[in-house]
């Protein structure tokens, strides 16, 4: 990685001429915030994507392209999004991977001077043993039983994950 006006760019291959071009995009930036009649002082930006721009997701997947490589999660990158997934058939240890494989993730992001936004972040446990179970006790219970069993254990995951 190449620290340029105080970011970090991962090594790409690029020839001193496009990696100034870039450099000179990212220097110099300026932000005031503005609430109700306040308007704070102009600061400059000294790390960080520029929200809005063209080359603002290029720079973000060059940002954390390296991040499948700090822990053992399934990652999935999108242009400013991130998907991290892993499995076990075991339920204690998943928990302790999930654990010890998101403080590396957290690692990684302190060392890339990133933050996790903790309103858009959501934990969802996959259910599929409990979803085969209808199927082997579905001769046993009548139709509102499984009903309720249904929206007990696997409706309420689902509508908790896709409300988060």
């Amino acid at each position: 990685m190449i620290y340029c006006c105080g970011n970090w760019i991962p090594f790409t291959g690029l020839e001193a001429y496009p990696l100034k071009l870039l450099a000179s995009y990212l220097q110099g930036r300026q932000q005031y915030t503005v609430v109700g009649d306040y308007r704070s002082p102009m600061l400059e930006i000294t790390q960080g994507v520029p929200q809005g721009s063209s080359l603002g997701p290029l720079l973000f997947a060059l940002n954390v392209n390296d991040l499948p490589k700090a822990s053992a999660f399934n990652s999935t990158l999108f242009a400013d999004d991130t998907v991290l997934s892993i499995s076990s058939g075991n339920c204690i240890e998943l928990q302790k991977l999930v654990n010890t494989e998101s403080q590396k993730v957290d690692a990684w992001m302190r060392f890339n001077k990133l933050s996790l936004n903790y309103s858009k972040t959501s934990y969802m446990k996959t259910i599929s043993r409990s979803v085969g179970i209808f199927y082997r006790i579905r001769h046993y219970l009548n139709e509102r039983a499984l009903k309720s069993l249904y929206f007990s254990i696997v409706f309420s995951h689902l509508q908790y994950a896709i409300g988060a």
